[in-house]
């Protein structure tokens, strides 16, 4: 996450950013929704072994082509390369750039350290989106865990057919694109028509439209859980998710993005760092939070936190600017 974000700051302009961000989005939403289509009917045919040897051949080939074949993105890299090459090619170790002050690769590593730490704890920006990032995948992470009570105790779904349902999350997060691209689009022409710049704030739309639809999907998967009433509403509150999540997680990577420019893998990495290390710890509890609490009322617990988190987005929108004064390393 960290690593590709940054390299579409480097790949990419500001304006140029808006029509390509949402596609690169989709791999840690899209990726965490697809998989588990596959491996249930692979669990479920071959036995859950198989599930891990796919993992470990795909993501192993995936790793040799990532090797083999992504070109580095990073300018100041890129140009430490090229002094090096001249300093063997001319013997002279005048070719030398700011980078190449900077000392070996422990210093390097170092310092990014030390950096990266500034931005996890006191980076007010980052601060704040961690804790917005978590509680939301607290509550995603928390929400797809119960999919087996949703819709195999109650649905008696198979291993296969349950985790079908997660197509439905993947089908919102692929409708969600067109309407980003769109919002991104109306807010480009009205900022070429003032001749202005579009705000990291501004980055932030999609998600101040769509943040009532995260509680109210998880309300209406909630009280509708029942029997007597179809899975398919359960599968509608589903993708209803889905195109609120992609919405918010687009929309405030994108903010991250802009408002720190070549600093944003930096930003990416605190933010994602503290995001998976807290909600994935989390999903221990949420088994038996389900069986004490019942799928309704466990829903119910995440719609209420989700409500809490809904007026977010328009905090930022309205105070994000005031906020990035303080930062050290914003850009914008």
């Amino acid at each position: 996450m960290a690593i590709y974000g940054g390299s579409l700051a480097d790949l990419f302009e500001r304006e140029e950013r808006a029509s390509v961000w949402p596609f690169f989005a989709l791999s840690p939403l899209l990726g965490p929704t697809l998989a588990p289509i596959a491996s249930g009917w692979i669990a479920e045919y071959f036995g859950w072994r198989w599930v891990e040897w796919s993992t470990l051949i795909i993501s192993s080939a995936i790793f040799v082509l990532a090797i083999l074949f992504l070109p580095e993105t990073l300018g100041p890299t890129i140009l430490s390369w090229k002094a090096r090459l001249l300093r063997e090619e001319t013997g002279n170790d005048k070719y030398k750039t700011e980078r190449d002050e900077q000392g070996g690769p422990f210093d390097l590593l170092r310092s990014r350290l030390l950096r990266i730490t500034s931005f996890i704890l006191t980076e007010p920006t980052t601060v704040l989106f961690e804790l917005y990032l978590t509680l939301l995948y607290v509550l995603v992470y928390g929400f797809l865990e119960g999919f087996q009570y949703i819709f195999t105790d109650t649905y008696d779904f198979s291993t296969g057919e349950r985790y079908s349902s997660f197509a439905a999350i993947a089908i919102g997060i692929l409708v969600a694109i067109p309407y980003i691209l769109l919002i991104y689009h109306f807010a480009s022409v009205r900022s070429k028509r003032n001749s202005t710049t579009i705000s990291p704030e501004g980055r932030l739309l999609p998600s101040l439209f769509t943040s009532p639809l995260l509680p109210i999907a998880l309300f209406w998967m909630g009280f509708t859980n029942r029997l007597d009433i179809s899975y398919w509403s359960n599968l509608s509150a589903c993708f209803v998710l889905g195109f609120a999540l992609m919405a918010l997680f687009t929309s405030a990577y994108h903010y991250l993005l802009d408002a720190y420019g070549t600093n944003s893998s930096s930003a990416l990495g605190a933010v994602t760092f503290v995001r998976y290390a807290v909600s994935g710890g989390v999903v221990i509890a949420t088994n038996p939070l389900y069986e004490a609490l019942t799928v309704r009322w466990m829903l119910t617990l995440l719609g209420g936190i989700a409500v809490l988190l809904a007026p977010v987005p328009w905090a930022f929108w309205r105070y994000g600017s005031k906020i990035r004064e303080k930062s050290k390393w914003a850009e914008s």
